[in-house]
């Protein structure tokens, strides 16, 4: 943003004040002041009126000059075609430095010249600053100037401009009467009083009409003007645009700029005589081409916010006016429009058509709402005052004006220096929030404060601290050492658990990623997601707006990224995931099928729910978790996640703890991804479970005795609820049961084939063996209604 010193002292005192207090004071307040520099750079420049113009007797283009500069008349050598006797002209007397220019007195082919007159490129003017008429030559100026002042006084250039960098949250500082305000409070200096008044309306009955259709435009104000008189803008009016880098095009358009960066709030003014009829609406479902003021044509879509007359459009919603609408020299009678548009259409027009305006960029910040009647009726004021205005109608708007209340929030003098680390008092405080326009009541040491519309950045009592010391200064808050407590130097339990799996799933040969914590809305549902996720007040955008309570999603589009390059997957991810409740940690698992591709020996390792099973029971295993307490259960039908014959919840004590499987083919698809394996698992719940230490065990003496049976079971039965009985029917003796075949024997009944292991502690003799298996075969008919398949 550009603050003009000169503007601003028009409604702040600066009396007394350096440049550099300014910038200085600027900086230390939040608003960091990039550059501070003249609005013309040059010295020594003064106005002169030309006496006499003769051309030089050596030369076929030089002019002898004699120009009365008040203290004296000097003799200058010009080689301007357009210079002549009787013109009021800026004259660079010997000393006067001007851009990458010093001058000094010289003779010119035998002639003195003590000095130069100047053209407005020599000053350092830009070219589309300077009148069409004096591009070439020097710069003929009014005859009403004073001869002998200073030529910058004099033209009003004699101004300062601050480059001021505006952070994000304090886009509402972009124009100048909040920036007014802010500098009023950072300097403790008085807001000076502003010449206007309201102009009454002379036309009781107006035929204009303002609509919306539109849910992208909020407030629509309307006035026709039946009479204006266009003409050059005033110098002053010129010098503020020419600061803020706007080109002057006449009166009428640069009262239009010049609310704008007062107000902040983008207006439009139409040709009233271009317009189908007096009707002005917000609509949008408008599929056609449009012509704008840069004389650029556009294909609008649906969701673009236009204005239309009729069926006319006249202009891109907060963003460009119409070429077919635009005041032209010969516009007489005219309508302002002041709008309130929502930002995200804007900012999505604006992306996709390249369109970089004024109105657009200050549209998709923050517009304060609270602003379109005073921005309304300052066009007014000055288009009174400026351009002779008549024929004032009354406004028209669309919905209610906008009449929010001031925020309020309560805080108190304790809570304040708790989060400052300060020991400021009541007065202190008090005069801080009255300075900042929060309009402090005080009782007790506890303040209340009424917070403006405009200050959209402050929304929580902490906002509120953050003001005070902002103002305040930071420097007010004492040094004290920092308050540390020494801990010893080792892991906690989810430290040592995290970076277990981490090397026991790299040694199983994948590889860990790390993906992103916020995502879009529409992957916020999945296994294990939470019911209330968290949603971000003020997102970035539209693809980062959730706080993530699953890691499903992340883990898929990671896997459609790697597919997309035909690359293999088999990745792991220990992560936090977040709801209203609280934090918790998750591990994902994903694996690419097949597991393995050599394109040398082509060959291939395929990949199951099986392989991914087998993943996860070792993994548990090697965190003490033993196979007998594990099991798994089918999961529902209805849901639309993972394959529903072809993915499981896995249990640790009949507590679950995440899910593994195929991915459904339905979800596969939404995330363009081929046929995928993925488990998840909540490692919170996993470290809160009672797990064994592993214990070395000597290598046994004696050797290692298996038997295979067959049962016949119901096809429901699962596999793992059969082991545990196995198990515990064979007690002391078993190590373990394995599941080594399957195969259907009818509708409703299959064979499975398990391997018992013995513990290698003795030597078993055949009847022992026999009495064992019996148990089992015993304890599985009445658990299960399993028999042995003869």
């Amino acid at each position: 943003m550009i603050i003009s010193k000169q503007w601003l002292s028009t409604r702040v005192d600066l009396s007394g004040l350096s440049n550099e207090a300014i910038a200085h004071a600027l900086t230390h307040a939040g608003f960091e002041v990039e550059e501070v520099r003249p609005l013309v750079n040059v010295t020594g420049c003064v106005i002169g009126h030309v006496l006499t113009c003769v051309d030089h007797p050596d030369s076929d283009h030089l002019h002898l000059t004699t120009v009365d500069v008040k203290e004296e008349v000097i003799s200058v050598v010009c080689g301007a075609d357009n210079v002549a006797a009787g013109q009021t002209v800026i004259v660079a007397r010997v000393g006067a430095k001007l851009p990458n220019l010093t001058i000094k007195a010289t003779t010119v082919r035998g002639q003195p010249s003590m000095g130069m007159i100047c053209s407005y490129a020599e000053l350092g003017i830009e070219d589309k600053f300077i009148p069409e008429d004096q591009k070439e030559g020097i710069a003929v100026l009014s005859s009403d100037l004073e001869i002998g002042l200073d030529a910058l006084e004099a033209l009003g250039w004699d101004d300062t401009l601050f480059d001021v960098s505006l952070t994000p949250n304090r886009a509402n500082t972009n124009s100048m009467v909040a920036m007014a305000c802010e500098v009023s409070a950072i300097l403790n200096r008085e807001l000076l009083p502003v010449a206007h008044e309201l102009v009454p309306y002379d036309i009781e009955n107006t035929p204009l009409s303002i609509t919306s259709t539109s849910s992208g435009c909020t407030q629509f104000l309307g006035r026709i003007i039946e009479e204006v008189t266009l003409s050059e803008s005033p110098r002053w009016l010129k010098n503020i645009l020419m600061a803020h880098n706007i080109k002057s095009i006449n009166n009428v358009v640069d009262i239009s700029n010049l609310v704008m960066l007062e107000t902040g709030h983008p207006l439009h003014f139409y040709d009233r005589t271009l317009l189908n009829d007096d009707h002005l609406g917000a609509a949008d479902g408008f599929k056609a081409s449009y012509t704008a003021l840069d004389e650029v044509t556009y294909e609008l879509v649906q969701d673009d916010v236009v204005i239309v007359s009729q069926d006319q459009i006249v202009g891109l919603g907060g963003i460009i006016g119409g070429e077919n609408s635009k005041i032209l020299p010969t516009t007489t009678s005219m309508i302002i429009e002041v709008a309130d548009f929502d930002r995200e259409r804007i900012k999505a027009t604006q992306k996709r058509l390249q369109i970089q305006t004024d109105a657009a960029t200050r549209f998709a910040k923050f517009i304060d709402p609270m602003t379109t009647m005073a921005t309304m009726e300052r066009a007014t004021y000055y288009l009174k005052t400026l351009a002779n205005a008549k024929g004032i109608h009354p406004v028209v708007a669309y919905a209610p004006l906008a009449n929010l209340e001031e925020t309020e929030i309560t805080l108190s003098l304790d809570f304040i220096n708790k989060h400052l680390g300060a020991s400021l008092s009541v007065d202190q405080v008090y005069h801080t929030l009255d300075r900042l326009g929060f309009n402090p009541e005080e009782n007790e040491g506890v303040f209340t404060c009424y917070i403006p519309t405009h200050r959209d950045d402050v929304k929580l009592a902490v906002d509120v601290v953050e003001e005070i010391i902002r103002l305040l200064g930071y420097d007010k808050i004492p040094s004290t050492p920092l308050a540390l407590t020494q801990t010893a130097g080792r892991l906690n339990e989810s430290q040592k658990m995290k970076r277990q799996i981490q090397h026991i799933l790299s040694g199983m040969g994948l590889n860990e990623v790390i993906t992103y914590t916020l995502m879009h809305e529409k992957y916020a549902s999945g296994p294990l997601a939470s019911q209330k996720p968290l949603k971000i007040l003020s997102p970035l955008s539209e693809d980062r707006q959730m706080i993530r309570s699953h890691l499903y999603a992340s883990t898929l589009l990671n896997v459609a990224h790697a597919q997309s390059y035909k690359n293999p997957y088999n990745s792991f991810e220990i992560s936090h995931v977040y709801d209203e409740v609280g934090m918790k940690t998750r591990l994902a698992i994903a694996l690419s099928v097949p597991l393995v591709s050599n394109t040398i020996l082509k060959e291939k390792i395929t990949s199951s729910v099986f392989t991914l099973k087998g993943m996860i029971e070792t993994l548990l295993n090697h965190l003490g978790i033993v196979s007998s307490r594990i099991s798994v259960s089918s999961m529902d039908e209805s849901q639309t996640w993972m394959h529903p014959t072809q993915s499981a919840w896995i249990h640790v004590d009949l507590k679950p703890i995440g899910y593994f499987g195929v991915v459904h083919p339905l979800s596969a698809k939404s995330y363009d991804v081929k046929q995928t394996l993925i488990a998840e698992l909540d490692l919170s719940a996993l470290e809160a479970l009672k797990k064994g230490k592993i214990a070395f065990e000597a290598i046994s003496k004696y050797q290692t005795i298996t038997k295979d049976i067959a049962l016949v079971v119901d096809k429901t039965l699962i596999s793992a609820n059969l082991i545990k009985t196995i198990l515990k029917a064979g007690k002391p003796h078993l190590l373990s049961a394995q599941v080594f075949d399957l195969f259907s024997l009818s509708e409703t009944t299959q064979s499975m084939a398990i391997t018992l292991t013995f513990k290698n502690q003795q030597v078993y003799t055949q009847s022992e063996i026999d009495g064992v298996i019996s148990s089992v075969l015993a304890a599985c008919e009445k658990e299960h209604h399993a028999t042995l398949r003869t």
